[in-house]
């Protein structure tokens, strides 16, 4: 078999079996390729990674501040990069926080709280790591609402909000934001190889997630996003001690997760999935243990 061919294989195999959703053997496979493509950019590895440069392949000097590394991938906090970013930052409404802003909110601070958090469970950290290189911070609409981003275009930065204060709480809504767009990104890598909803498709089905209906492939990102933070808030409750106002968080979460898969019963029914779209799909609706 080519290369190629044996990625597909490996991604197939994923698809027919996909727990957990953050296994690394199949991502690091993805992210290496990815890197490959960068290296047209001059995007020379992880040290070399800038979102600026990932998105308009111009030379960039952004700031970035070591955060952690796990299985020698490291992650920094990406400063602003108004200068190349502005456009972008106005067509997706994100608001970036500036320097002396994420000094104020300590955000390197709870970005680190929240990968130790994650770090609970260490293939589900690993696997974030090798997939978020940079993550940006951006504002929120207010103290109770988190607000996440990523984009295919910028395949290794996250966008998240973190909170305004500092609580057990609050870091699990980080780690949430982490996790949840770590995953988006990972997806995004599968659907450059293989096919999941047939080319051309104007099939909508209904997202609970969004209470609209959506784009085949925007329900399946929901999917597989809001399966791993289930898989993963489970896994960490059932190994790790946490306060009264955590487990009653994680709990309602959990809740609220299963109950959005219950309006998601007939997905794999819809016409213009492929066969390892509806092979996959019917996958991630078993319920998870």
């Amino acid at each position: 078999m080519l290369p190629d061919d044996l990625l597909k294989k490996d991604i197939k195999a994923f698809l027919s079996s996909p727990f957990p959703l953050w296994e690394n053997q199949l991502t690091n496979k993805l992210v290496a390729l990815e890197y490959e493509r960068l290296l047209s950019i001059q995007i020379d590895g992880r040290l070399a990674y800038a979102t600026a440069t990932a998105l308009h392949q111009t030379k960039s000097d952004t700031d970035k501040q070591f955060l952690a590394a796990y299985a020698s991938n490291m992650i920094y906090l990406e400063a602003p990069d108004k200068d190349h970013l502005a456009g972008f930052y106005e067509e997706h409404g994100l608001l970036p926080l500036n320097k002396r802003e994420l000094v104020r909110q300590r955000a390197a601070t709870k970005l680190k709280a929240a990968l130790e958090l994650l770090a609970e469970i260490p293939e589900c950290v690993a696997c974030i790591a090798s997939l978020v290189n940079c993550i940006q911070v951006i504002a929120s609409e207010g103290p109770d609402y988190d607000t996440s981003y990523s984009h295919p275009a910028i395949p290794f930065t996250i966008f998240l909000s973190v909170c305004e204060d500092d609580s057990p709480l609050s870091t699990i809504r980080v780690a949430e934001g982490i996790l949840h767009e770590a995953m988006h990104l990972k997806l995004s890598l599968i659907q450059q190889q293989v096919i999941l909803v047939e080319p051309g498709s104007k099939e909508t089905f209904y997202s609970p997630w969004r209470d609209t209906e959506r784009p085949l492939m925007g329900v399946i990102h929901g999917f597989f996003v809001f399966r791993a933070i289930q898989n993963f808030m489970k896994q960490y409750l059932a190994q790790s001690q946490t306060d009264n106002s955590t487990f009653n968080h994680l709990s309602y979460r959990l809740s609220d997760i299963e109950a959005d898969f219950r309006a998601l019963q007939n997905f794999s029914t819809c016409k213009t999935l492929s066969k390892a779209g509806i092979k996959f799909t019917t996958k991630l609706l078993e319920p998870i243990a």
